[in-house]
């Protein structure tokens, strides 16, 4: 070996060695920003959007009334102002539904996220994580109070379309809710 040819590995293996701690990204690694949170790979697709909808829940000795107004959308990362964020499973995304429950009549309610779940092709999701003004399950509902907050479902990456409803038998009390979506609620997490 020569001494040119040396001199041109050892440039090459310096260049080589700048460039992976230049901060510059390579194609299909994962990056972060400048906010520490997870970026997305460069060779991700975009995550399919999902049709929302929501199924009402009758029950006929119902002690207690709800009104849910929600709007949900589909997002890789949850950045819940002041905290860390938290990145979907692999295979899976973020289903965010911000809602705001009205007691409308009968028995005071507890609140809890707990019965509140998603179908998405036959599979039922609970909520993974929740908050709320005064978190849920930290307040009474009286007829007409009002609670809002945002649930978290972690779904197949594939989704393209979900159900909410309102499962009373995951709570001890019997509980009519009705749904209505609403695009005006406004999403008090960082997409």
């Amino acid at each position: 070996m020569n001494r040119r040819d040396a001199l041109t590995g050892a440039a090459a293996t310096i260049s080589l060695v700048l460039a992976g701690c230049s901060g510059e990204s390579t194609p299909g690694t994962t990056t972060e920003d400048d906010r520490g949170s997870p970026a997305s790979t460069e060779t991700e697709k975009p995550l399919p959007d999902v049709d929302v909808t929501a199924t009402d829940t009758s029950v006929g000795d119902a002690d207690t009334h709800l009104r849910v107004q929600w709007r949900g959308r589909v997002q890789r990362v949850l950045e819940p102002t002041g905290e860390a964020a938290t990145v979907a499973e692999d295979g899976h995304k973020w289903l965010v539904i911000q809602v705001s429950v009205r007691h409308v009549g009968g028995t005071a309610w507890e609140t809890t996220p707990v019965p509140f779940v998603v179908d998405v092709d036959g599979q039922r999701y609970e909520v993974s994580t929740s908050r709320a003004e005064s978190y849920f399950g930290s307040s009474t509902l009286e007829e007409e109070d009002v609670e809002s907050g945002w649930l978290a479902f972690q779904i197949p990456r594939e989704a393209t379309s979900a159900t909410m409803n309102f499962d009373s038998e995951l709570i001890s009390a019997t509980v009519s809710a009705g749904f209505e979506e609403d695009q005006s609620l406004s999403f008090d997490i960082d997409q």
